[in-house]
């Protein structure tokens, strides 16, 4: 018989994120979908000025029962935080939300639909999402696709973040959550492991406000390098499992992403010296370009 109403667990870790805490929250606290826990993994560090402040913006629904929050003694940044989340979790399924992102109201409810429809060879369902950078709304990101998408995920063809996942319970145990050794791209790092067992499904509904902050956004391309080309080792038995044309392509839309961000930053050679790895640096240098003037554009519409 097929189960009634189902319970979604949504996780929501936080580190210094007093300005957006209960922003976040209450969207949760707001569904159309009333079966949710509420779990909030404080990751500040017990004792310290924003865990306590944190858990004083917090206070009334901790004590009313409608949050669950849960303090880390020491930081052990974000993968280890959704981690704790899941092992206190009861939901049959399993939603994740950075402290400085929001969810539509009827998030939850087109998660659950898009699961539910779909076979248990699916382990996750995710979302379209805006934008929303110094204010204003930027960008709606359409979620185009479904089933078996590693190759386009590895391409960089689908932008998907932790606040956009709701994951099968039994699909995210058995992958033994986020892998803690990430400081960044844990939520790619989790999707690869996701897609190379099963589907993903999208349920074609914008349900999250992502707001680009600049505390989450590293300032200097070395640090970007470093992070993107630990995830790339980390995957590359995966990559390589496709075949040696394809994860070719992978590496070298990947070594554009890392040129890019040389470029952003106004460090030439750096950008020149990635984009050369790509062994097609006259294709790559007209993205770049085209890149450059679209940005250009978009910042004048605006003003």
């Amino acid at each position: 018989m097929e189960k009634v109403e189902w319970l979604v667990s949504v996780i929501i870790p936080t580190f210094k994120g007093t300005d957006s805490i209960i922003r976040a929250v209450s969207s949760v606290l707001n569904q159309t979908y009333s079966c949710v826990e509420v779990i909030v993994v404080d990751d500040n560090g017990r004792g310290t000025n924003e865990q306590v402040e944190t858990e004083r913006l917090l206070e009334k629904l901790i004590h009313s029962g409608k949050i669950y929050y849960i303090v880390h003694e020491v930081s052990k940044k974000g993968s280890a935080a959704r981690n704790t989340g899941f092992k206190v979790s009861h939901g049959d399924f399993i939603s994740f939300l950075d402290d400085d992102d929001s969810f539509e109201a009827k998030n939850i409810e087109k998660h659950v639909e898009s699961l539910t429809k779909h076979s248990e060879d699916y382990g996750f369902s995710y979302c379209d999402f805006k934008v929303i950078r110094e204010g204003y709304s930027e960008e709606s990101i359409k979620s185009t696709f479904e089933g078996d998408f590693l190759f386009d995920f590895l391409m960089g063809r689908v932008r998907v973040g932790s606040s956009l996942l709701c994951y099968r319970r039994h699909v995210f145990e058995e992958l033994n959550g986020f892998d803690e050794s990430f400081k960044r791209h844990q939520d790619w790092e989790l999707i690869c492991r996701t897609l190379y067992k099963w589907k993903g499904a999208k349920t074609g509904y914008e349900g999250v406000n992502k707001y680009i902050l600049s505390r989450n956004t590293p300032k200097e391309p070395k640090i970007s390098e470093e992070y993107r080309l630990y995830y790339l080792n980390k995957m590359n038995p995966i990559i390589n499992s496709l075949g040696k044309q394809k994860a070719r392509q992978i590496m070298q839309s990947n070594y554009f992403e890392i040129s890019k961000d040389y470029f952003k930053a106004k460090k030439i050679v750096g950008g020149i010296r990635w984009i050369m790895k790509t062994h097609r640096p006259i294709y790559y240098s007209f993205k770049i370009c085209l890149a450059a003037i679209k940005q250009r554009k978009k910042k004048n519409d605006i003003r």
